[in-house]
């Protein structure tokens, strides 16, 4: 019949410490993921402002009796150059708000991120420290 090996306190303490250590691993992880999919979002927000802001500037040059036609489905309607070139103003604003928002979350995670390593980090430093202190008191003894 196999018996269980008896942990000391301070192994069972370290067990704990590396499995918490793993989990903050995972979730860093997962945090990057995120982070990186969020910067691709970001991406695609700071190309259509830029596609925008090019269209407000062709806008400055038609004068106020040109006319603009807007894609509708499969259909060009006919828009005045005032709304239309409104819509793209309130477009440029809608993306600024979101880069804004995108920036405050990537903030976030960088933030949750450094936390976390800042906690392996902890951990690792007192693994060492209890590594070292059981080299000196000699070897470890596993009681059956």
């Amino acid at each position: 019949m196999a018996r269980r090996m008896q942990l000391s306190p301070e192994q069972s303490q370290i067990g704990m410490e590396l499995r918490e250590m793993q989990k903050i691993q995972q979730g860093t992880l997962a945090k990057q993921v995120e982070m990186v999919k969020t910067q691709e979002a970001r991406r695609k927000y700071v190309e259509k402002k830029s596609e925008n802001e090019e269209v407000l500037k062709e806008f400055q040059h038609l004068s106020a009796d040109s006319t603009v036609y807007k894609l509708v489905g499969p259909v060009l309607a006919r828009q005045e150059v005032k709304e239309a070139k409104q819509t793209v103003e309130k477009r440029v604003a809608y993306i600024n708000k979101e880069l804004v928002r995108i920036d405050k979350v990537m903030e976030g995670f960088e933030k949750q991120i450094k936390a976390k390593r800042d906690r392996v980090i902890e951990i690792q430093q007192m693994l060492r420290r209890e590594g070292l202190k059981r080299n000196k008191a000699g070897p470890i003894i596993c009681r059956y």
